[in-house]
């Protein structure tokens, strides 16, 4: 199953597509999304660029979460010209030149997985894709599996 998702993760149709029975909790998914992204990348020497609007419960509060711990992130511009970015790993995450920030692509897609209550977020770095499944308790989202990472 996590495979589809993955699967799914890279056709391009970005954004939240939950109902907004879910809403509440979106603020709680958007802190966990930053704390996972603060394990894998330096927040202070990360730059993320975001590649869709994000006019959504989730997507404001994903942008504030991740000021928050210390990430610099470029909201969406149609209009701004395209940041060429490399593929990156946690093993080869910073550049030749150590003070030089981290630029990575961000996009996301919030989606229900099916009629079981569960939920799919995944986040969209550069070429790579990183999925978990939730589940909604109490107007809260719980994680419901590990956080698989696609790389291409």
């Amino acid at each position: 199953m996590l495979t589809w998702l993955n699967g799914c993760a890279v056709t391009g149709n970005y954004g939240n597509f939950i109902q907004d029975e879910a809403s509440a909790a979106q603020s709680q998914l958007a802190k966990d999304s930053a704390k996972q992204l603060e394990k894998l990348y330096p927040a202070a020497k990360t730059h993320l660029i975001l590649q869709q609007d994000t006019p959504d419960s989730f997507g404001k509060a994903l942008v504030a979460s991740l000021r928050e711990a210390g990430f610099a992130v470029q909201t969406f511009d149609q209009h701004q010209p395209k940041i060429k970015t490399a593929p990156h790993s946690p093993q080869t995450l910073l550049p030749v030149n150590p003070d030089a920030p981290l630029q990575l692509k961000l996009a996301y897609i919030l989606d229900q997985a099916g009629e079981d209550g569960l939920y799919h977020l995944t986040l969209l770095l550069n070429h790579q894709a990183l999925t978990r499944l939730y589940r909604l308790d109490d107007n809260r989202f719980i994680a419901a599996g590990d956080l698989v990472w696609k790389k291409e």
